[in-house]
């Protein structure tokens, strides 16, 4: 008989030592973060306490998801690796493709979009509920075999400290941090806002107001869920949605960390490295991937690029996994296709090391099988988006192809968003763009936009040369050139089909940090003692992640003029207005005064429109803090007035009736944004300076306008006038206070 005793508690807790403080010191350090950077007027007790508040609730809800994702994976994962260990860590990213795909299409039929009726909360509750009962049921047939869970080697814990920036960033407003994304503009102006209108609507469904709608969305079906479980509102409530997508995405970028440490490991041990070796090799290739400061600009915010990290390394892991050849290639093209589904340039960037991974393992006989089983996966995780736009519009690759029709644009409308969207120059101005170090005139935020970006940290040089060594190695010398190749791959695709920005190299990541990882894991060897040259390389190399980190941490610091924080323990109503509009009757007029002088346009329409009131917004395409009923449209759609100016190019009334006609009270003309428009991707060629400044003229004094520091005229809110008989222009009103 077997000793069925368990280890004493103390025991077990050391075993698990270097796992505990992987949570423990990046959450204490987290808290110290959040108490740097601060507003004036705020305090260090304050900013604490509002990121506990929000790991305890936001988070808390994002971890909800995340652990029903895992849930979901038990199944697949089972059924695409036979190997315990690879079929574990493959559950992870296995799973986030289960639950993503299930969330399009539940949303595609509608079940998370019920508005405030509650029944889109059931029905995103039910969802979850199965991923976790399903994880619990895996859970407890674990207890009951009692295993000895794997432990954590310790090069995990040169990540801990971008992990603190990681979970402190996300819990601040999105909007105010990283000025690389222009405040996160991305999810401002479509990862979020889409996932609410799809909330509050009638499904997940393409809109003409924002052409993002018709991309494939994994992501943002997720966020729909979260906002459905929210009843439809994501920023309302302390912004407790909001925030939740956020750290969906910080969680997505865990398992994106995770999936590419257990590659490297299964790597490593095919190269024929011991079991120690690998293990710490892919920890070390875990704490890279989350040292680099793209890792964290773009987990930290409710983008796409981490959800498709972790599933374009899942893809690779499924590639290399225990199982038979067409396992692999169902597993890899299953996990590739929801990479594409979450950002379609996954599927050129990542593919080639997929495909590079999984046809060298396999003897050139058995291609065909692994080949059809991977386009069927593919295909499968490609199929709803594809079918939902050709029933929507009748190009089931719009917008991203025009091949088979415009849909609702005008060959204008798709000539202006390729041309913004394709190669920026020549195949040899993008050569170089993608090399040099230094920025081009007008490039944003004074950076280059290739490999030499601050935010990559020098990884692309350092895991170039990590690849030169492990090629001189006979073990290693196939991986290295496979690695190698992928990226090349990468390259050229970003080279010659993408308009060159720094971010769009992420799905080359998994190949830097594995080949890191495999360098590290190769010097450890079979462990004991070690040659001091190796001994001097590993220390080396495990430096690396602790500068990325470091670079993490001081972009963090260097944020909003050395104030990171400052919007931090304000939130997310700061910014939406919603606890100013609920007192804002029991406000003095001084007070009253004094608010519709300084507030911003979200705020000022929150707590002066009434509830019947409706915006019709030109330029702003960042709808997200908008509480009021709103109408807007991105640069590549064309709007309402856009099209009654095109109909009726010298009637300034009839574009008036046109905006009447929407229900709309209100209008708001953001002119710096149209002018940042017409200077860069291009505007709506209909609506002229000379027409919009003859239709201002008949809309008369604005109710109220903004400016820039430097006195310029930036936005301007109007009334929409009443009907009238006359074509007389209307007679100007007095302005209202701060005009």
């Amino acid at each position: 008989m077997t000793d069925q005793t368990l280890p004493s508690t103390t025991s077990r807790l050391s075993r698990h030592a270097v796992g505990l403080c992987l949570i423990a010191i990046p959450a204490s350090l987290a808290l110290g973060l959040s108490c740097l950077g601060i507003a004036s007027d705020d305090s260090a007790i304050a900013s604490a306490a509002t990121v506990l508040y929000t790991w305890f609730t936001s988070s808390a809800i994002a971890a909800g998801f995340i652990l029903a994702a895992i849930g979901y994976g038990w199944p697949v994962a089972a059924l695409l690796a036979a190997g315990t260990r690879d079929r574990l860590c493959l559950q992870p990213a296995a799973g986030l493709a289960t639950l993503l795909f299930i969330d399009h299409l539940v949303g595609i039929a509608g079940g998370f979009s019920a508005g405030g009726s509650g029944y889109g909360q059931i029905v995103a509750g039910l969802v979850l509920a199965v991923g976790l009962g399903l994880l619990a049921v895996q859970g407890g047939r674990l207890l009951r075999t009692r295993p000895r869970l794997p432990q954590a080697p310790w090069t995990v814990l040169l990540a801990c400290a971008s992990v603190a920036v990681l979970l402190v960033a996300a819990a601040n407003p999105p909007g105010v941090l990283w000025r690389s994304e222009a405040g996160g503009f991305d999810a401002l102006s479509y990862h979020l806002p889409l996932a609410q209108e799809w909330a509050q609507g009638s499904r997940i469904w393409p809109l003409q107001h924002n052409v993002y709608s018709f991309l494939p969305s994994y992501a943002e079906a997720g966020f729909t869920q979260i906002a459905a479980l929210c009843g439809g509102q994501l920023i309302t409530g302390d912004g407790l949605g909001v925030l939740a997508c956020q750290f969906v995405h910080v969680g997505q970028t865990l398992i994106a960390a995770f999936t590419i440490g257990a590659l490297t490991a299964s790597i490593a041990r095919r190269c024929g490295v011991q079991s120690e070796g690998a293990t710490l090799g892919g920890g070390l290739a875990f704490a890279t991937v989350l040292g680099v400061p793209w890792t964290v600009v773009t987990g930290s915010l409710a983008y796409n690029e981490m959800a498709a990290v972790a599933l374009a390394a899942g893809a690779m892991l499924a590639a290399v996994s225990d199982g038979a050849p067409w396992k692999r290639g169902l597993g890899a093209g299953l996990l590739l296709g929801a990479a594409a589904a979450c950002k379609p340039t996954f599927f050129f960037m990542a593919g080639p090391t997929v495909a590079l991974l999984l046809l060298t393992s396999i003897p050139l006989r058995q291609w065909p099988k692994p080949l059809i089983a991977g386009a069927v996966g593919g295909l499968l995780m490609l199929a709803p988006p594809a079918i939902r736009n050709w029933a929507a519009c009748g190009n089931p690759a719009f917008p991203l192809s025009t091949a088979m029709g415009t849909a609702h644009w005008s060959p204008e409308q798709a000539a202006r968003f390729h041309k913004a969207h394709g190669r920026d120059g020549t195949i040899g101005e993008q050569t170089t763009r993608l090399f040099s170090p230094t920025p081009e005139p007008g490039a944003f935020n004074g950076e280059p936009r290739g490999v030499m970006h601050t935010q990559w940290a020098m990884m692309f040089p350092i895991s170039a040369g990590a690849a030169v060594l492990l090629a001189l190695r006979r073990q290693t010398h196939i991986t290295a050139a496979l690695l190698a190749a992928g990226v090349a791959a990468g390259f050229g695709f970003w080279i010659v089909a993408t308009h060159g920005q720094s971010r769009f190299l992420m799905p080359l990541l998994p190949n830097l940090a594995c080949a890191l990882g495999l360098l590290a894991a190769v010097l450890v060897g079979e462990g004991g003692v070690m040659a001091p040259a190796r001994r001097l390389s590993l220390i080396f190399v495990c430096v690396v992640p602790l500068m990325a980190s470091a670079a993490t941490v001081r972009l963090f610091l260097t944020e909003n003029q050395g104030r990171p924080n400052e919007a931090l323990s304000r939130g997310v109503s700061e910014f939406s207005g919603e606890t100013l509009a609920l007192r804002f009757s029991t406000l003095t007029l001084d007070q009253r005064t004094q608010v519709e002088r300084s507030a911003p346009p979200t705020v000022y329409t929150a707590v002066t429109l009434e509830p019947t009131d409706k915006l019709f917004m030109l330029g702003d395409a960042a709808p997200l803090y908008y509480t009021v009923p709103h109408i807007y449209n991105t640069t590549w759609d064309r709007s309402v007035l856009g099209a009654a100016m095109a109909a009726h190019p010298d009637e300034p009334a009839a574009w008036t009736r046109a905006v009447r006609a929407t229900g709309a009270t209100y209008i708001l003309i953001n002119d710096s944004e149209i002018e940042r428009y017409r200077r860069t991707y291009g505007f709506d060629d209909a609506i002229t300076p000379e027409r919009l400044e003859a239709w201002a003229f008949t809309l008369g004094e604005p109710v109220r306008s903004w400016t820039t520091l430097q006195g310029r005229t930036a936005i301007r809110l109007f009334e929409v006038p009443a009907d009238r008989p006359s074509t007389e222009p209307p007679a100007r009103p007095s302005p209202r206070i701060g005009a």
